[in-house]
């Protein structure tokens, strides 16, 4: 399969999964929590889903990185089947931090970032990590959430990184030298800046 078509289909999952717990969570709480209403020490169900929110969750798994379960200051959890496929954090202002689909066992596979703007989500990657959360294989970034990856990150099965690639006219092209927070990257002696209108594009 050419890369052109791997990413197409990758972008196109990326699309259904993000849709899915966008909707599942937005449902989820609209319909089972009454504003004011505090779930903690309790769980709704929904079929064989149970939704529970706690003020803290505590993971006796020494395989679960710490800082993973332990930065939150309350906690929304979906199970299926009593295995955990959705977290939702809350920091201490009440403002939601990060979402997490989950790979059994509080693994995550997919990661959203919310903006500050309300109601917006800023980042969302996807990818698959070992038991220290460490990234294995391929792991794809939408940085300015619109459904398309912009930004990739392949590590070894010992979570080493090997390369970093944007999306760029088409097809991932790896990069040489790379700053995600900043948003810019290097391809030779070209220099890219991300633009959220646009995409990767030559810095001026």
């Amino acid at each position: 399969m050419s890369k052109k078509k791997t990413s197409s289909l990758m972008i196109l999952l990326a699309g259904i999964v993000i849709g899915f717990v966008i909707l599942l969570s937005i449902g989820a709480i609209l319909s089972w929590i009454d504003p004011g209403t505090e779930l903690t020490g309790h769980f709704k169900t929904f079929g064989d889903i149970k939704v529970s929110a706690q003020k803290s969750l505590v993971v006796e798994d020494e395989n679960i990185p710490e800082e993973f379960y332990q930065e939150a200051h309350k906690v929304l959890l979906m199970t299926k089947d009593a295995i955990p496929f959705l977290m939702i954090h809350q920091d201490k202002e009440g403002k939601i931090s990060n979402l997490y689909l989950l790979r059994g066992n509080y693994i995550p596979v997919l990661t959203l970032e919310p903006s500050k703007t309300p109601g917006k989500w800023v980042l969302a990657s996807y990818g698959v990590s070992d038991g220290t959360g460490k990234p294995i294989g391929d792991t794809f970034i939408d940085i300015d959430f619109n459904g398309s990856f912009d930004f990739k990150i392949f590590t070894d099965d010992t979570g080493n990184l090997l390369s970093r690639s944007i999306f760029l006219d088409g097809v991932w092209q790896e990069a040489d030298k790379c700053n995600i927070e900043a948003k810019r990257v290097a391809i030779g002696q070209s220099r890219y800046v991300f633009d959220p209108n646009f995409g990767w594009r030559l810095e001026e």
